[in-house]
């Protein structure tokens, strides 16, 4: 699983030979386009810097909440630092606050597999960065170089950080615990130009790995590789998007989600096709599960309310019970809801037959330009919480904050599957 740190990619021009198998890409596409509207559910509540924090600070740029248990991350990359979130039973509050060293600023954050831990990424006042263990504080990779740590994954021992501006075409890095040496790199992924290989990651019991291309010519790619069990990681298939007719890259890519045997990507520059027009950069999701050797596309999820350039898909959560239900989260960050680009995201829900929309969330306290949705993470007492960077308080523009939705699912037994505790309805 992975929550996409959110960045528009540019759609430069690249070429990239394919890698592996041919895919089954038996295709389901959703009535999107239904004359009902998705049921809107406002904000629950809001967590702010307990201080002013100067403007363009962007707190709620990256969030990240553990699962089994009450805690989360939030960064403001151009502020003081990070703040570490907590529940008390009635709402999110900042229950811890770190200031950076000079020159120091929180990127990526990322859960560690199904663990209730955490791994984020800070500059370094040298220009390098540093990968460390939450909450625990204990650094686990440092001097890392190349570029900015736009993303991370992490499960049980392996851990790998995406640099999508590392020279012409981005860079992936693998590195996996040494009981005795500590954490040593074992794999570098290199992409060619324009690609952003890195801009999304999502892993897979520490074996099975999701890299987003988004600058991929000509929509953007996924690429997929595993690791072998004399441990080394090999290339096995490349899912590519299935748009066609497009006025640009899709950024298929952008954002990757994986939990049990489903897979989420984001295309948030997709263009839906309008007779003798397009609805530029709509975006879009897709779904995949395994299919013999490959993947299938089960579905393509877009609400109703999806209009151009709202860049819905430009970040994602996914969590899927032992039943084979699932929750998907999908983040509309320039969605206009009363003012420009405000922003929104969707909740999505599978009941093992079909998907279908259940809540718009909107801001109450909206303001223009908030980008809402940039980054989201679903927490494990039944709500999500989304960041809306762009956010203006007291004056000050982009002070950033975090907003939680209460989604009333799943609360009662989601984590362990036990459906029959579900006992929340949806609409």
């Amino acid at each position: 699983m992975c929550t996409r740190i959110s960045k528009s990619r540019r759609r430069g021009p690249t070429r990239f030979a394919l890698v592996g198998l041919a895919l089954s890409c038996a295709t389901l596409t959703l009535a999107s386009r239904a004359p009902a509207q998705t049921p809107v559910r406002g904000t629950d509540h809001r967590v702010v810097w307990p201080d002013v924090l100067p403007a363009d600070s962007y707190f709620g740029r990256t969030v990240c909440a553990a699962r089994g248990t009450e805690y989360a991350h939030a960064g403001a990359p151009n502020g003081p630092g990070r703040a570490e979130l907590a529940f008390d039973g009635q709402q999110w509050f900042v229950d811890a606050r770190f200031t950076s060293p000079v020159g120091s600023q929180p990127y990526a954050c990322a859960r560690d597999g199904d663990t209730a831990g955490m791994v984020r990424a800070l500059l370094r006042s040298d220009g390098t960065y540093s990968v460390y263990a939450m909450p625990s504080g204990d650094e686990l990779i440092g001097g890392i170089d190349g570029g900015e740590v736009d993303t991370l994954a992490k499960s049980g021992p392996t851990l790998v950080v995406g640099q999508p501006d590392y020279g012409v075409g981005g860079r992936v890095t693998i590195y996996e615990d040494n009981q005795q040496f500590g954490w040593l790199a074992v794999h570098t992924i290199e992409g060619t130009a324009d690609q952003d290989l890195g801009a999304s990651l999502a892993l897979r019991d520490h074996g099975f790995l999701f890299v987003g291309a988004p600058g991929a010519a000509p929509n953007g790619e996924v690429q997929t590789w595993v690791r072998l069990n004399d441990g080394s990681w090999v290339p096995y298939l490349v899912l590519t998007s299935p748009a066609v007719s497009q006025s640009g890259n899709a950024n298929f890519g952008a954002a990757v989600a994986a939990d049990g045997d489903l897979v989420a990507i984001g295309s948030p520059r997709w263009d839906r096709p309008l007779i003798g027009a397009s609805a530029t950069d709509q975006g879009t999701v897709y779904l995949y599960r395994p299919d013999g050797l490959g993947f299938a596309l089960e579905a393509t999820v877009r609400p109703p309310e999806s209009q151009p350039f709202d860049y819905y898909g430009d970040s994602l959560d996914l969590e899927v019970g032992d039943s084979g239900r699932a929750l998907l989260v999908v983040g509309a960050p320039r969605e206009d809801v009363t003012w420009i680009n405000t922003g929104a995201a969707y909740v999505w829900s599978y009941d093992g037959t079909s998907w279908r929309p259940v809540w718009r969330l909107i801001d109450t306290s909206r303001t223009a330009l908030d980008r809402m949705g940039e980054a989201l993470s679903l927490t494990s007492n039944g709500g999500v919480l989304v960041g809306s960077p762009n956010w203006n308080a007291n004056g000050v523009n982009d002070q950033g904050a975090v907003v939680f939705f209460d989604l009333a699912l799943f609360r009662d037994g989601f984590e362990s599957g036990n459906v029959s505790a579900w006992s929340a309805t949806t609409p």
